[in-house]
C-alpha cells in the first residue's frame, strides 16, 4: 500500500504537490483544503535558550536522585 497520505498526516514529510494531488482527488479534499493551516512560527532564540536550560536542568535533578538513590540502595546491601 502506498503510505505516503499516513506519512504526510503523521507529519513525517512535507509532500510536493504531485504526489498528494491525486490522494487528495480520491478522499475528494481540496489542496487548499489539506494545506490550510500554516505551521506555527519557529520559537525566539530567547524561547529556544530557555527550553535547552529547563531540559538541562531537569536533566541535571534526574541525575542527582538517580545517584543518591543508587547509593542508598548500595548502602543497604553491604
Amino acid at each position: 500500500p502506498d503510505n505516503t497520505l499516513r506519512s504526510v498526516l503523521r507529519g513525517n514529510t512535507f509532500p510536493k504537490p504531485e504526489t498528494v494531488q491525486p490522494l487528495l482527488a480520491l478522499s475528494g479534499m481540496d489542496f487548499k483544503d489539506f494545506f490550510h493551516n500554516p505551521a506555527s512560527p519557529p520559537p525566539s532564540p530567547e524561547e529556544l535558550a530557555r527550553q535547552k536550560a529547563e531540559r538541562e536542568q531537569a536533566r541535571k535533578e534526574r541525575r542527582k536522585t538517580y545517584l543518591r538513590d543508587y547509593y542508598q540502595k548500595n548502602q543497604e546491601r553491604i
